[in-house]
């Protein structure tokens, strides 16, 4: 009978250990829900570069009296940059109005005289009617009636010449945006001059700029895209701007531009873009080496 008993208190146990274990079989862990944490960034190589640069020319001789500027200096609206000897077109413009003085007076002296000569050939008309001038004398007459009347057009059309002339002057010396007299001023609220091709005492090339200022207010950063990022990239896109030599300060703008066409450089595929800098200052300088971080849809998973 204790055998009995044994056995039946070894199925017992049995079963409790085979019950526990089939109710406590183990589940799959439920999948974890990542949130977003931010969005990612693409991160590039740029430029600082300007827009406008205008080159400053005049269209007529000149000497270079004094050069107020360097390279590489910052300027504003009206500031001086260079003086100018302007007496060779002075002395034109004063030569073409004596021309133009000595032209008039000969014009009116000329229709003086063809005025009297009218008169006269209306009389000889009147003798030649009465017999008491021959034909071949009257018609002398009219034809150097008709000689003056020719030579008053001529100059006419020498005194037009002579004014279109002396127009074209005065607009060279009183028409340019940014020659005052006889300086040469600054067109930009801030400008930087870029290059200087004068030097004092200079005979000026009409055919060449005196100098080139660049427009800061025209700063933009030129960023390279690698090609398997460009994707990421969209027009205005917000960009955060960080100078190579002081990565402390931080610029922002956005993407105003996405090239249409990718370029080689140093062995790799890149697209250019242009962003647009908004809080510019005057330590962000042209040629200036950026890090750009541009802004994408892209969300970035939690670790």
């Amino acid at each position: 009978m204790k055998k009995g008993v044994l056995w039946a208190m070894v199925a017992v146990l049995s079963l409790s250990l085979l019950v526990p274990l089939g109710c406590n079989k183990e589940q799959p862990p439920a999948e974890e829900t990542v949130e977003p944490v931010g969005d990612l960034t693409v991160d590039a190589f740029g430029t600082v570069e300007a827009k406008t640069i205008s080159e400053l020319m005049i269209n007529f001789q000149a000497q270079v009296e004094k050069i107020h500027v360097e390279v590489g200096q910052m300027v504003t609206a009206d500031d001086i940059l260079v003086t100018l000897d302007l007496s060779d077109i002075k002395t034109d413009i004063h030569n073409q109005q004596l021309e133009m003085k000595r032209l008039e007076n000969d014009l009116q002296l000329k229709q003086v005289l063809h005025e009297k000569a009218q008169q006269d050939l209306e009389r000889r008309q009147s003798l030649l009617d009465a017999g008491a001038l021959t034909d071949t004398d009257y018609e002398d007459f009219e034809l150097s009636v008709v000689r003056s009347a020719n030579e008053i057009k001529s100059l006419e059309i020498s005194i037009s010449a002579a004014q279109s002339k002396l127009s074209r002057l005065n607009g060279k010396l009183y028409e340019s945006p940014y020659l005052n007299g006889s300086v040469i001023m600054s067109p930009f609220q801030q400008g930087l001059i870029y290059q200087l091709n004068c030097s004092t005492g200079q005979a000026i090339d009409p055919n060449r700029s005196i100098l080139s200022i660049m427009d800061l207010q025209t700063i933009y950063v030129e960023a390279e895209i690698p090609e398997e990022f460009i994707g990421e990239v969209k027009l205005e896109a917000e960009v955060v701007i960080v100078p190579v030599s002081d990565s402390s300060r931080k610029y922002h703008g956005r993407v105003m531009r996405i090239y249409d066409m990718a370029e080689e450089r140093n062995g790799e595929t890149i697209i250019p873009i242009e962003v647009s800098v908004d809080d510019y200052d005057q330590f962000l300088k042209p040629n200036y080496n950026v890090d750009v971080q541009i802004s994408t849809d892209t969300k970035v998973p939690a670790k």
